[in-house]
């Protein structure tokens, strides 16, 4: 984190990945070492799940802004299972 042409932050994919957009998360901590996991919820882009030390929290518009989704869980790691 914090080197090489990006720095530190959240950034997501624009044009297939061939650019890349910083995003300034609304509602995440400010400190994002305190983010432990992302994941993209593969049946809509734009939702997305961090596990924080807060707990769970969920953006539904592709991570600009985030509400708490399960405050009573520390999530470290996330992962999708088919059906």
């Amino acid at each position: 984190m914090g080197t090489g042409q990006y720095g530190a932050g959240i950034y997501k994919g624009l044009n297939g990945g061939k650019k890349w957009g910083k995003v300034e998360p609304k509602g995440l901590p400010s400190d994002l070492m305190k983010v432990y996991s992302l994941l993209v919820l593969p049946e809509n882009k734009n939702s997305l799940l961090a596990g924080t030390e807060n707990g769970v929290m969920i953006s539904k518009d592709g991570g600009e802004s985030w509400n708490v989704f399960d405050e009573t869980r520390l999530i470290t790691a996330m992962s999708v299972m088919p059906n």
